[in-house]
């Protein structure tokens, strides 16, 4: 998954509070030395591990309940709670430790942040990233 929120359709602003939330946030990860797109990175390049007909596919996972697809609206509700129940667990941390921000801070920060994740007019998603291939079999000395 790439927690960083994408839109298609121009329907996402830039001064969009969920979409802001997140140069805070990777400034304060980055102070604490940890980078969210380091997995990304290696997941998507299966080469150097020995594997052949790699395949790579990106899923769109909306968050919220904009999509007009029923199943769709479903995993969007579901993301946007999760969103939703995770967002303390994901600010305090960097923005705290890495920053300096106080908890108050940061609960204060999140009100908007909750209160647009509710807005269906911003058709926001998180790219779902699948990469497969496959790993030659060891070939035993005898071969």
């Amino acid at each position: 998954m790439q927690y960083f929120p994408h839109c298609d359709d121009g329907t996402m602003p830039d001064s969009w509070p969920f979409l802001k939330f997140y140069e805070p946030l990777a400034e304060g990860f980055a102070a604490l030395n940890v980078n969210l797109t380091t997995a990304l990175k290696h997941t998507l390049n299966l080469e150097p591990y020995g594997f052949t007909n790699i395949h790579h596919e990106v899923f769109k996972i909306p968050i919220g309940t904009w999509p007009k697809n029923k199943t769709l609206k479903t995993v969007g509700l579901y993301m946007r709670t999760a969103v939703l129940d995770g967002l303390d667990a994901m600010s305090l941390g960097p923005l705290c430790r890495g920053l300096g921000w106080s908890k108050e801070e940061v609960q204060v920060y999140l009100v908007d942040v909750r209160k647009c994740l509710m807005d269906n007019s911003v058709h926001s998603y998180y790219p779902f990233h699948v990469s497969y291939g496959q790993k030659p079999e060891n070939k035993t000395k005898d071969e």
